[in-house]
């Protein structure tokens, strides 16, 4: 896992990564010297940030990165959005690096995971509907199965197509992964009894991921942020990335952000944010959620228990007082929790006030310094240390371009004087 940071204002961008790189679904290794943060043209103040999964189509991506940037060579955009519209351009029209049966390898793989999924969830409802009914006859499980698998389809389709997968691209996918759609089926259901019916939604979940954003277990996020030709004041975006489907990424816009007269400063996380959001809200964010619903079943437990002793007397009054206090309680949570939601901006909206006048070396500070604060927990708790080693930090800026801050180096920099003068050419 990772932990990234931007801290953007009308000056410039800080970008902050740590260095922490997992091995297994599990996290069972874990290394502390992994690069994450880029240059990502020679020429312009440009820079790029990964996280999550480490490669792309079999490639790591910072192979991918300093190829790019080596054919980019002295081109300029007028935005950062044109960079990431080139950069995407740029691995789909790779094929050397991208070969079609490695693209198609991979998409066959999330498939799979993707049924397995299913799988799971399918036989954790057999076995909770088994303890339930202190057992199963061969005619309950086909309903069960169906109703995971229904409920499976819908999450699927809930998803936006991706950019770029028109509906005749759709049916080209489609028709290219049948035959290992039906193979990864027969696999991981086997002997399941299915009804026709299940079956063929079975097919429908397998057959829509590929277009949709629906991602899974390879799942990369990239941050592009900077200064375009015609930009004065930095943007930043960040894409969701995986694997590649007919010769086009599957990736799709997560956020931008564009720093105007309106927006002067933005503190944006990354991966593992829960750590930022709680500095800047005063507040976790999973205890703010288990606060608004115990506070939410508080108030219609409590309404539950008035009307069960009215309704011992006057089962009618009752009814009445349920149709009327019903909506009123659910009006009264909903402010309250606004409420809560204004008092928490009045708590980080300060923050943000103090980033829109901060100098260069105090905007890198603060990016380093959030980072800092997730690596700092996942050291002092018991969770698995996924946020750790040196943190890279680097502040762009309209005038001086993209600058490190701090720079782990996995070699001895004095012994190796022809790489430094190549980091020193390319950035």
């Amino acid at each position: 896992m990772t932990a990234e940071v931007g801290v953007l204002n009308r000056l410039g961008v800080a970008l902050a990564a740590d260095s922490a790189v997992s091995i297994g679904v599990d996290a069972d290794k874990i290394y502390t010297s992994a690069d994450k943060l880029f240059q990502l043209c020679q020429s312009a103040p440009i820079g790029i940030m990964i996280n999550g999964n480490a490669d792309f189509v079999g490639l790591p991506w910072e192979t991918i990165i300093k190829k790019y940037r080596q054919t980019l060579g002295e081109e300029r955009f007028d935005t950062v959005s044109h960079y990431a519209d080139h950069f995407f351009k740029f691995l789909q029209r790779n094929r050397v690096m991208f070969p079609q049966a490695q693209q198609d390898d991979l998409m066959s793989g999330l498939i799979y995971s993707l049924l397995i999924h299913v799988r799971d969830k399918a036989e954790d409802a057999l076995s909770q509907q088994a303890e339930v009914q202190d057992g199963l006859d061969e005619d309950d499980i086909a309903p069960i199965v169906a109703g995971v698998v229904r409920n499976m389809l819908k999450w699927v389709q809930s998803f936006d197509y991706l950019p770029g997968i028109t509906p005749s691209r759709r049916a080209r996918i489609v028709s290219r992964f049948a035959k290992r759609v039906a193979e990864a089926k027969k696999s991981v259901f086997g002997d399941l009894p299915l009804s026709s019916g299940t079956s063929r939604q079975i097919t429908s979940i397998a057959r829509e991921m590929p277009n949709r954003r629906c991602f899974g277990p390879q799942e990369s996020g990239i941050v592009f942020a900077g200064f375009g030709e015609t930009e004065y004041t930095p943007s930043l975006f960040a894409y969701a990335v995986e694997g590649m489907v007919d010769g086009i990424p599957r990736a799709f816009l997560l956020q931008s952000v564009q720093i105007d007269y309106r927006n002067s400063a933005s503190i944006i996380p990354f991966a593992q944010q829960e750590m930022v959001h709680a500095f800047l809200q005063g507040i976790d964010d999973k205890l703010k959620r288990d606060m608004k619903s115990s506070t939410s079943t508080l108030f219609r437990g409590a309404l539950d228990t008035i009307l069960g002793v009215v309704e011992k007397s006057d089962s009618t009054m009752a009814g009445r007082l349920r149709d009327a206090i019903q909506p009123e309680t659910d009006t009264l949570l909903n402010s309250l929790f606004t409420d809560w939601d204004k008092r928490s901006k009045q708590y980080w909206m300060p923050i943000v006030d103090i980033v829109s006048s901060l100098p260069k070396d105090e905007l890198a500070s603060m990016a380093e310094s959030l980072v800092n604060l997730t690596k700092f927990k996942r050291r002092v708790t018991p969770e698995r240390e996924t946020v750790g080693g040196p943190i890279d930090v680097a502040v762009i800026t309209k005038g001086d371009g993209f600058v490190w801050v701090k720079r782990k180096h996995y070699f001895e920099p004095s012994l190796n004087p022809r790489v430094i003068s190549k980091y020193s050419r390319e950035g």
